[in-house]
């Protein structure tokens, strides 16, 4: 994106030699500064930048849609990830009450037979001692030794009719327990059924959500690539109108030529003295927004902020105003071809057309525009062409 910001303000320094031409050429200049091919290109590159601008901004919305797809997509897929894991408890849970219902409906089974058994022989006892009658106790008492012995068969014989019925009872009562415990069983497995079967559905509901929101993602990939495409194709347009403004200002300038009028005398540095650390050189750097490598066309020189910049020699204030990644900017013409440029200024204190002195405060260190800290970004420019500025000034 920088260089689509830089790229003008060189085409306004090189515009800046017709109009300063204006006071060594007399009215020539103003048929260029009024030149209807430069007012084409000029109003060209405005377009393309407004529609880069568009195109980027609609980049910036889609990417902030796909990051809150993305996050609702992981949401869904997390939740039905949970439910699943709860359907796996649940049915173990399930499986082990099928099993204690299984075991309850044997042990019934078991004490249902017991009991039929058991019932058979009372039955059977009873139907003997009925049909026998008075004859059972009469062999009991001719068998005895003594009466004592009458009366301690008779009991037993009473003892196994009442020990029948009571373990009768106690087969009733326990097959009555298990029956008790069974349906209890079963009406938790029937809950657990519906509670399987509901988290089946919020499983599938959240599965279509992932799904609903892939298909979004899908959409909004689709939407980000066209906008791309438009931004690439808009690059491309805008690198070649502004090559061929370059060419065709070039030429101008050629026409016009250069004002032999130039600054004389040494440049100074444009900070106060105890300000000398440079913290990037001109050249080839890596960019602190992206760490590509990029081409650095300045000296970045850290002061606090508020800091007074001086102009590094005297001339003419040809812009003065906040200027894309510059920031607040000052760029002042020496004649002869010769500009030095100081961006990301906190605030300026000279203004457009302003003639100024060698050392006079033009602007106050910042880090407005594209800055990652207080600094003044110094250029120096041949033409349109920036040189490393210790050409120009030397270190204190």
């Amino acid at each position: 994106m920088l260089k689509y910001i830089k790229r003008p303000v060189c085409l306004l320094i090189a515009l800046s030699l017709i109009v300063t031409g204006l006071s060594f050429t007399g009215s020539a200049s103003d048929s260029y500064t009024d030149d209807s091919t430069v007012q084409k290109y000029q109003s060209q590159i405005s377009s393309l930048e407004s529609k880069i601008a568009s195109a980027k901004s609609a980049i910036s919305e889609l990417s902030d849609t796909l990051e809150d797809l993305t996050a609702k997509k992981d949401y869904y897929d997390e939740l039905a990830l949970t439910y699943s894991e709860i359907i796996e408890v649940n049915e173990s849970k399930a499986e082990a009450l099928e099993a204690e219902i299984a075991e309850c409906e044997a042990e019934i089974a078991e004490l249902e037979t017991l009991c039929e058994e058991l019932s058979a022989q009372i039955r059977e006892r009873i139907r003997i001692s009925y049909e026998n009658g008075q004859a059972t106790y009469i062999e009991l008492l001719l068998d005895a030794e003594s009466f004592s012995d009458f009366l301690i068969g008779l009991d037993y014989t009473t003892n196994i009719l009442q020990y029948d019925s009571m373990k009768m009872l106690e087969y009733e009562e326990t097959r009555e327990t298990l029956a008790a415990t069974q349906a209890e069983l079963e009406t938790a497995s029937a809950s657990l059924a519906e509670t399987i079967s509901a988290t089946e559905v919020y499983v599938a509901e959240a599965e279509a959500m992932s799904l609903e929101m892939e298909a979004l993602i899908s959409e909004a990939l689709a939407d980000a690539e066209k906008q791309q495409e438009l931004l690439d194709s808009y690059e491309d347009q805008l690198d070649a109108a502004s090559d061929a403004m370059s060419s065709y200002i070039e030429d101008l300038i050629a026409k016009q030529g250069i004002t032999e009028s130039k600054v004389s005398g040494d440049y100074i540095w444009p900070l106060p003295s105890q300000y000398t650390t440079i913290t990037s050189y001109f050249g080839v750097r890596a960019d602190p927004f992206t760490g590509a490598s990029s081409n650095h066309g300045a000296l970045d020189i850290y002061a606090p902020k508020g800091t007074s910049v001086y102009a590094s020699n005297a001339g003419t204030v040809i812009k003065a105003e906040y200027y894309g990644s510059y920031g607040n900017c000052v760029i002042i013409d020496h004649g002869g071809g010769i500009y030095t440029l100081y961006a990301h200024a906190s605030s300026l204190a000279v203004s457009e057309g302003d003639t100024v002195s060698q050392g006079q405060v033009i602007a106050y260190v910042g880090m407005t525009g594209r800055a990652t800290g207080y600094h003044l970004h110094f250029e120096v420019r041949e033409g349109s062409t920036r040189v490393d500025p210790l050409g120009y000034v030397s270190v204190p």
